[in-house]
């Protein structure tokens, strides 16, 4: 059975960089070249080796970088496809999406988790505005899912704390 994942994780790398934008493999590439450590240079070698050759098996690829395709091997792919989707989603925002449906979901998550970090520093205030912000945008966009985990955080959390009132 050895035989039939042995380019799965592979092709996932691959996958994954091919759908990268230009803009997004110069993110990918800054991110790696404000980052002193010495353990990104074999992610960057790995990042370019798939650009430019997007047929590669594990095999082919390991043995482009001067490696063995083994555990080790299988952690640095699996560490470039973590910073990889890190940097999408810290730094490109809400431009990383086409639809309008998918950038309102992400930027509900984010202001969730703006409102967790707020809260997490007793900025009440703060907090309440960017999740009636975040509720606001779930309702335009009928994000229930959304709406059923702000609405329990509201009635649970903060209203407990300040009262139901202070969210009508």
């Amino acid at each position: 059975m050895l035989w039939i994942n042995e380019n799965k994780t592979m092709k996932k790398i691959t996958q994954l960089i091919k759908s990268l934008s230009a803009s997004e493999v110069k993110l990918v590439r800054k991110y790696y070249s404000i980052s002193p450590k010495l353990e990104h240079n074999l992610k960057i070698k790995l990042f370019d080796i798939v650009l430019k050759n997007q047929g590669l098996t594990d095999d082919e690829a390991a043995k482009a970088l001067g490696k063995k395709n083994n555990a080790a091997f299988s952690m640095l792919k699996t560490r470039l496809k973590d910073d990889i989707l890190k940097v999408i989603i810290v730094e490109g925002k809400d431009k990383i999406f086409q639809s309008a449906y998918f950038r309102a979901r992400h930027q509900v998550h984010y202001l969730l988790l703006e409102m967790d970090i707020l809260s997490d520093r007793l900025l009440r205030d703060q907090a309440i505005e960017t999740i009636l912000k975040a509720k606001r945008i779930a309702t335009k966009y009928e994000l229930i899912n959304d709406l059923i985990v702000i609405n329990d955080i509201i009635l649970n959390g903060f209203a407990i704390q300040l009262g139901p009132t202070k969210f009508n």
